[in-house]
């Protein structure tokens, strides 16, 4: 295989080939038959440099595709990522087209490029620019190449280097050269177990950093919400650590002091006043209430009252509106909603830290990246008695004394003053505190079932209700539900409901539903075959792991339960009835549980699913508890005639 990779590079390096290598070539396309493409090179230099007494940091990112088939259409658009940190240049796209005759190609240049912002659906101004653009003549044989030069505005910012794409690299290369007056530092992440060579060496002023990988495989992962390459796929993050010009050194940062408190720098000029109007809103809600209390009704307010609006533009992103301005507009990004906070609590007399975090969706701690990278959230901490607790202002329906559940496991660097911090570990909520429990009472009428049930959420699941429910107008909760709680199958529907405390705090939710299921009970002769388990949540969810896949993610501890009552049709009793299973591993299980109780058939499901992510060591254990869950639930009661012996 490394022969193969090392014939394909040398045979895209230049534009004139002879006749026996297009016929290697061919063989090599027969040895990637799985692929619609290769990654020949894929290089990019970081240049570090002192340019008329200032610190120049360049990255020139190089990348050349060879298509193997005519399925190319996935390779004919291609992107550049940028923001207002820095700015691209000397942009250079072609394809190298196979001529009909003889071993040459012909370069079509891309002449045209759109920019457009970065479009985030969670976001309502994003700073991030787009240059989107298309390779001309893409088909089998062909290979596009790009090149271009981002220059940074701003050296705290440097983009990542990857080793690794969505399809096989033949040669992957991070280059760093660096002037002898800087310090830099840098960060690998995820290398363990991934061949990559190191080699460091000096030419005149400057010191070269050089890591290769060569044969890379393809992502095993498929990016999803919480996870993304930057949890499993070899990268690099850079920085400066510090620079000496003319005599004078100037320190960047390589700890997590110096990233503190370049954020306290950013915050020093926010106005920090508070309105007339805010005072008499804290007065009004905190009076005569204990500190805990006050904390949660300030935190509800500004859930209620502030519409959290995404914005990041440059340092905006960093720099948060005033407290006046948010709550003057009535809308804010996680920062002006979190500095708002911060100023109610203050005028109730109540501790309260600005904090950053990163969600779950960055892999890293304060400690391995302590740069920017690292957080892209900001919360309010606050410490009452011996526990410290979160506000998040951007969650709706979120219970005071909950942790946001994208920060769980997480670092939060609260800020406590100007110079001092403390770096809290976000614990996860166990199961126990978001459940949902169904009760479901059944009786049957001919092939179909009538049934009164109970449903209660409680912690995250309350909350996922009460974000279902949002909007939907009181007229078609019935509809809603139909599809929240389905059963047994596509005619199952809800038509009469009573709900309790549904967008009330501190309170589970508590839905009491009558509903029809049709065509359900299969009646053959004297025997009804009744499967009480009408709620068969996660039968579809086994991986296969044989390609590309995404880990199974789950987005808190919880536990459901699922308990269904069968009245016994008179004339009827009961001749089967599936054996009690429990399905048990370290981070998940699920048990089954039937019982006969006088006229009643019940049937019990509890599910407990302990876990954040599954990756590929725990699968094949999430995979066999699929199959034996799927069996039970192909698992139904017997009721036959009882003069049927």
């Amino acid at each position: 295989m490394r022969s193969l990779f090392l014939i394909l590079l040398f045979v895209l390096t230049t534009l004139s080939v002879s006749s026996q290598r297009v016929i290697r070539t061919e063989n090599i396309k027969k040895e990637f038959l799985e692929y619609n493409a290769v990654i020949t090179e894929n290089q990019v230099n970081y240049v570090f440099d002192i340019v008329s007494d200032s610190l120049s940091v360049v990255q020139q990112d190089e990348k050349k595709v060879l298509i193997l088939n005519n399925h190319a259409l996935a390779f004919t658009n291609d992107y550049i990522y940028y923001n207002s940190f820095s700015r691209v240049e000397n942009i250079e796209a072609y394809s190298l087209v196979p001529k009909a005759r003889g071993n040459r190609y012909t370069k079509l240049k891309v002449e045209h490029f759109k920019e457009s912002h970065d479009r985030d659906n969670s976001v309502f101004y994003n700073d991030t620019k787009t240059m989107q653009f298309a390779y001309p003549s893409v088909g089998e044989g062909v290979v596009t190449s790009l090149g271009y030069t981002t220059v940074y505005q701003n050296p705290r910012f440097i983009g990542q280097g990857f080793f690794q794409s969505f399809i096989p690299v033949v040669s992957s290369k991070v280059v760093v050269k660096v002037h002898k007056d800087i310090k830099i530092g840098y960060k690998l992440f995820n290398e363990d177990g991934f061949d990559l060579s190191f080699e460091q060496y000096t030419k005149g002023k400057y010191t070269y950093y050089e890591w290769e990988a060569k044969d890379v495989l393809p992502y095993r992962y498929v990016n999803s919400r919480h996870f993304g390459v930057r949890h499993h796929s070899p990268h690099i993050s850079l920085y400066v650590d510090e620079v000496t010009i003319n005599g004078h050194v100037k320190k960047y940062y390589s700890t997590v002091d110096n990233l503190y408190w370049f954020y306290q720098d950013l915050l020093k000029d926010m106005e920090n006043d508070a309105s007339d109007e805010m005072v008499l809103v804290v007065n009004e809600i905190t009076e005569g209430r204990s500190d805990r209390d006050k904390a949660k009704a300030i935190l509800y307010w500004v859930q209620n009252n502030i519409r959290y609006v995404a914005y990041v533009d440059g340092y905006k992103g960093f720099v948060p509106a005033s407290p006046a301005e948010v709550f003057s507009k009535r809308f804010g990004d996680c920062k002006g909603m979190s500095v708002l906070i911060q100023k109610m609590m203050e005028l109730a007399d109540l501790p309260a830290y600005l904090s950053w975090v990163g969600t779950r969706s960055i892999p890293y701690s304060y400690h391995e990246c302590p740069l920017p990278a690292v957080d892209n959230h900001m919360v309010v901490a606050t410490i009452l008695g011996d526990t410290t607790f979160i506000l998040d202002g951007t969650f709706n329906h979120l219970d005071f004394g909950m942790y946001p559940y994208n920060i769980h496991g997480k670092e939060v660097l609260i800020g406590l003053d100007e110079q001092e911090y403390r770096i809290f570990e976000v614990p996860v909520a166990p199961a126990s505190m978001s459940m949902v429990y169904d009760s479901v009472a059944i009786s049957l009428d001919g092939n179909s079932l009538i049934g009164r049930g109970k449903r209660e959420h409680s912690g995250f699941n309350k909350m996922e209700l009460a974000y279902a429910l949002a909007g939907v107008k009181e007229d078609d909760y019935n509809k809603r539900f139909s599809v929240l709680f389905g059963k047994g199958n596509n005619k199952f529907r809800v038509e009469n409901y009573e709900v309790e405390n549904i967008f009330e705090s501190d309170k589970p939710t508590i839905v009491h539903y009558d509903f029809q299921l049709d065509d359900y009970a299969i009646v053959m002769d004297d025997e009804i075959y009744v499967n009480l388990n009408l709620s068969r949540t996660y039968q579809n969810m086994k991986v296969d792991t044989a390609r590309q896949f995404s880990p199974v993610l789950n987005d808190f501890f919880f536990t459901e339960k699922h308990i269904t009552k069968l009245e016994i049709p008179k004339g009827y009793e009961v001749s089967f009835i599936p054996q009690n299973d429990t399905i048990h591993y370290d981070d998940f299980s699920i048990s089954f549980t039937y019982n006969q109780f006088d006229d009643f058939v019940i049937c019990e499901k509890e599910i407990v699913f302990e876990f954040l992510g599954i990756f590929e060591d725990k699968l094949p254990d999430w995979n066999a508890m699929i199959d034996r869950l799927s069996t039970n639930y192909r698992l139904s009661v017997v009721l036959s005639k009882t003069n049927n012996p």
